[in-house]
């Protein structure tokens, strides 16, 4: 291919990602994903079939937790919480202490939050014989859909816990999206279904935690630093917006096996890659109250997403969750075992780049 082609090509791709130049940090390796040819999956508007893929570690659950910074910056990068993740400092959850502590404005101090979880799946879209073909992909989804989950995991008669990953005798969950909105999408009609053994082909998958990528503080205090401008306690309105949503209200807590999810739309990203990064909004006052927020699909170079379709706000991130969510820090954040092995993985990885 010639010189003039190529830079053609980088054109058109610049020009499908929307980044135009803007390099942004994202949580998802995406090279790790290309190198195990995973996608990411994006819950469909009508009825989604979903078979999760149980992973390598046979005590591990087959979701993984994960806490995110985002819209940090004037990229508004978005980083793994390494306070959360792995028991280390955060720069960003020390930056958000200290402006509490000064009794900065309220948004302002929510911008920097990392509440609450988010989960990721490795999943196969059952949909069709085409959407199977895929493989297992990644689901990035919020809180609700693992409370779903968990709500559908255990027998409610006998009490006995059910896993849907099984290979053999796992279940399908399924349940309804609406809405394509920020203000009218919801999931609901959550059950299990029955569902052929897993193929062979998709059990060889990667721990979920070999996909993250866990970013430097040099990383971090670089977009921290052109933020922190921005976020301090002043006149300013763009303190709730400095986050990566606009603001969301909570929402009356659904019935049976119905979850109704509101969700924001995150920074604009475009669609070139079919990708879905959902952010969840903690309930407020009410613990029966949920509030999701759901990103258009994402595609990027490594670790930038694209640019999405929607608008380009974030509502403030709650800094301090209550205790029914499990916001405490170090005790029920994260598993400790989960974040040695995390810690372990990072490690090699590390090593093995310097090397």
């Amino acid at each position: 291919m010639s010189g003039r082609m190529s830079a053609i090509e980088k054109e058109q791709k610049t020009k499908e990602s929307g980044n135009y130049g803007i390099e942004r940090k994202w949580y998802i390796d995406q090279d790790a994903l290309d190198k195990h040819g995973i996608e990411q999956y994006k819950a469909k508007v009508s009825t989604n079939f979903l078979s999760i893929v149980p992973p390598p570690d046979p005590d591990a659950y087959f979701g993984l937790r994960i806490f995110v910074h985002y819209n940090i910056g004037p990229n508004k990068d978005a980083f793994l919480c390494p306070r959360m993740m792995l028991g280390e400092r955060c720069c960003i959850c020390e930056r958000q202490d200290q402006l509490k502590a000064a009794e900065a404005d309220a948004d302002v101090v929510k911008a920097l939050g990392c509440f609450p979880p988010r989960y990721l799946f490795l999943a196969v879209d059952e949909s069709s014989a085409e959407t199977s073909e895929k493989g297992p992909q990644l689901y990035d989804a919020p809180q609700t859909i693992n409370n779903e989950i968990l709500g559908l995991s255990k027998n409610r008669k006998t009490g006995e816990s059910i896993d849907i990953s099984d290979p053999e005798n796992g279940k399908m969950l399924v349940f309804d999206r609406v809405g394509t909105s920020a203000t009218n999408t919801r999931y609901s009609a959550f059950e299990l279904d029955k569902r052929e053994p897993l193929a062979d082909e998709w059990l060889k998958v990667p721990d979920i935690s070999e996909l993250l990528y866990f970013a430097s503080e040099e990383e971090m205090m670089k977009s921290l630093s052109a933020s922190v401008r921005k976020s301090e306690p002043a006149e300013e309105e763009g303190g709730s917006r400095s986050g990566r949503r606009g603001a969301v209200e909570p929402s009356a807590r659904r019935g049976r096996g119905e979850a109704t999810t509101t969700e924001e739309p995150p920074a604009r990203q475009s669609k070139t890659r079919a990708a879905a990064v959902e952010e969840a909004e903690p309930p407020e006052e009410k613990a029966a109250s949920t509030t999701e927020a759901e990103e258009e699909p994402t595609t990027r170079r490594r670790r930038i997403p694209r640019e999405e379709e929607s608008v380009e706000e974030k509502p403030p991130r709650d800094s301090a969750p209550s205790e029914d969510e499990g916001g405490k820090e170090d005790t029920s954040a994260a598993d400790s075992d989960v974040k040695s092995r995390l810690r372990d993985r990072l490690k090699k990885r590390r090593s093995s780049q310097e090397g």
